[in-house]
């Protein structure tokens, strides 16, 4: 009888230290479970911030774009870009942007080129050269030369 004491004793210290060690681990599984949810947390917050902070930079670059595109479309040189009409009249448009042709004597103007003396800036000595300019609205080009002799 003293063994079935015994016996029922120690399979009742093992049932309470299996009890105890259970218990042990479902705190440890409670635990990890609260850490990965709060790691899930942290991570889904941090992705959420990512995302703002793209987006927001996304619209300041595409403001920035914007605002160059702009910047170009309202330069003044605008209003010199080519024009490719067959019917364009090259005079009239030389005086419409304020320029008097006639009171120039040496500048020859016909419907297509514009000829004439003008004074640029040399190249590694900076003075100024007076050279023979030739706007060709035919071959598209402005070109220039030392007299009026190199052109012809």
């Amino acid at each position: 009888m003293a063994k079935i004491e015994e016996m029922e004793r120690l399979l009742r210290e093992a049932q309470v230290e299996k009890q105890r060690l259970l218990e042990h681990r479902e705190r440890e599984m409670e635990v990890r479970r609260h850490a990965l949810e709060e790691e899930r947390r942290r991570r889904e917050e941090l992705e959420k911030r990512l995302q703002e902070e793209t987006s927001r930079r996304q619209k300041l670059v595409e403001r920035e774009v914007k605002l160059r595109e702009k910047q170009r479309s309202q330069s003044r040189l605008t209003r010199y870009l080519p024009v490719r009409k067959d019917d364009f009249d090259l005079h009239g448009h030389i005086e419409a942007a304020g320029h008097s042709p006639d009171a120039c004597f040496q500048l020859a103007v016909t419907d297509k080129t514009c000829r004439g003396f003008l004074v640029k800036m040399g190249g590694k000595i900076k003075t100024w050269k007076k050279r023979w300019f030739v706007f060709d609205q035919n071959r598209r080009t402005l070109t220039y030369y030392a007299g009026e002799a190199g052109f012809l």
